[in-house]
């Protein structure tokens, strides 16, 4: 029997906009010089009035500002992250081309982007196909991205395709508090990532998470592509990530700054499976001509390649007086070497200048040091002592400068390795930042609210939400099951059937599993 919804008349849901065989683009109102987008119809108008498209003319206003939640297409992919339907019934996006600006997705949720792009002719691809500027709190689920074209070169993203760049100026990106969570694939040669295809002028990623999978032949990264400057703080990646030929990361798959670039990995992790030909990474694919600094991060998924396998960073080239510093890291994850001369090590695949790196307190799973036994590129640990606190402890009581491990946390009932989680009262690691981290997004946050089930009744349950507090929740396709606004601290919702579900506050996410 179909049980009844007490607390849902606390809660003010949102109506969801029906899928339709078209939409009309309506070029949306602007105010303190910022298009205000609250339908599919107006985030159409945005674009075409950005490009001069569709009869529109030309505004190049720099700022688009979510208002409300958008569904464009419902149930784009399958839990396999494949299509699901027909593409033919699907709206096609077009990306939006030469964007410097800001975007404020205000924790707001575009749902089912499709974009797929076969043309012969060079252009890059995602939500935008070149962009420049800060992206903050914005949400894209159960979309598809796809560069079906193997002989052009496209860069694909679920974001951004490639930094836009205008005369000799090239713009940077900064992604923050966001999420992407759905398929990029790319047929051609060039670099492709969850949230960036290309960038070469400088890249940011705070407090943000990719889910789904990003696939291409070469130049793959849970976050991005292909970077010359690299700084990513507190996020995630869940997504699996595949190349058929080289340089796959977790969260970077290649960088390359022509002896001037720097990557900087803070209190972040990847859980996605990488697999590569050459040169796969638990975080970074490919470090060419960069100085490296990687501060409180892991790898928990399975690498695999037929060469050059690293649990934090695949393949390295360093320039003159460039290090690599890896500090208060592990590997957890599953090495898996695809050919008989597969070379793969714990923590760094391949070192050119071996001299010139520095890992203090860096630990790797014993069973995954290569036979090569005269070099080891961390501290080697026995399994047990990621499950039974000993890792933990070792990290937690380190030190160095400004860097410490009061971030880390493990539930020994659950946790098969130390996680990142919200940093206490007082302390401070690396950088003080604003009390987030990672794991924090996954897990819970106090003042977004406490997730749990209620298994007799096939019930989720929220308590402890702020007024106001955004929230909704989805299938592991994107799709929406609730959604709307907390007018009091709880509320229950009942799940369509029984598996896995993601409860987002506030653009805070929590997988919950319901029985």
């Amino acid at each position: 029997m179909k049980k009844s919804l007490a607390l849902l008349p606390l809660l003010a849901t949102s109506a969801l906009l029906a899928q339709e065989s078209a939409i009309t683009p309506k070029k949306p109102a602007i105010k303190d010089e910022c298009f205000q987008v609250s339908s599919a119809e107006e985030l159409y108008g945005f674009a075409a009035a950005r490009m001069g498209t569709n009869g529109f003319e030309t505004d190049t206003t720099g700022c688009m500002e979510l208002t409300k939640d958008i569904v464009v297409n419902k149930n784009v992919l399958n839990s396999d992250g494949d299509l699901a339907g027909d593409t033919a019934s699907y709206i096609p996006w077009v990306p939006v081309t030469g964007f410097h600006g800001t975007i404020k997705g205000n924790g707001h949720t575009i749902s089912g982007l499709f974009v797929k792009q076969d043309d012969s002719e060079h252009k890059d691809i995602g939500f935008f196909g070149t962009f420049g500027g800060t992206i903050e709190d914005l949400h894209i689920m159960d979309s598809y991205i796809e560069d079906g074209h193997s002989t052009v070169y496209h860069y694909v993203g679920g974001f951004v395709g490639e930094n836009y760049a205008k005369g000799n100026t090239r713009y940077g990106i900064t992604i923050k508090k966001s999420t992407f969570s759905g398929t990029v694939l790319s047929r051609s040669s060039f670099g492709v990532g969850g949230f960036i295809g290309l960038n070469d002028a400088g890249t940011i990623i705070e407090e943000s998470h990719m889910s789904g999978k990003v696939t291409g032949k070469s130049y793959i990264g849970g976050f991005i592509g292909q970077a010359d400057d690299v700084t990513i703080k507190r996020s995630f990646n869940e997504a699996n990530i595949e190349t058929t030929n080289r340089n796959a990361g977790g969260l970077v798959g290649y960088v390359s700054g022509n002896f001037l670039c720097n990557i900087k990995i803070t209190e972040s992790y990847n859980k996605g499976n990488v697999k590569g030909y050459e040169s796969a990474g638990g975080l970074v694919g490919y470090a060419g001509y960069a100085e490296s600094k990687i501060v409180n991060s892991y790898n928990s998924g399975t690498l695999a390649a037929r060469s050059h396998i690293g649990g934090i960073i695949g393949s390295t080239e360093l320039g003159k007086n460039q290090w690599i510093y890896i500090y208060n890291s592990f590997n957890v994850g599953t090495v898996s070497p695809e050919g008989s001369f597969t070379k793969y090590y714990g923590i760094l695949g391949e070192l050119h200048a071996a001299d010139r790196h520095e890992l203090e307190n860096t630990f790797f799973v014993k069973d995954t040091l290569y036979n090569d036994t005269s070099t080891f590129y961390g501290k080697e640990v026995a399994p047990s002592k990621f499950e039974d606190g000993t890792l933990l402890t070792a990290l937690q009581n380190f030190e160095l400068d400004s860097i410490n491990g009061s971030v880390w946390y493990q539930d020994l009932a659950q946790d098969k390795h130390p996680v990142l989680e919200k940093r206490q009262s007082g302390s401070s690691g690396e950088d003080s930042g604003d009390g987030k981290s990672p794991e924090a997004l996954a897990r819970k946050t106090l003042s977004a609210g406490t997730v749990y089930t209620i298994a007799e009744a096939r019930l989720i349950k929220i308590d402890g939400m702020q007024p106001n507090s955004k929230f909704a929740i989805f299938d592991l396709r994107g799709s929406v099951i609730q959604q709307g606004t907390a007018i009091t601290p709880s509320a229950a919702f009942e799940m369509p059937h029984a598996g896995t579900f993601i409860v987002q506050i506030n653009g805070v996410n929590k997988v919950v599993k319901v029985k």
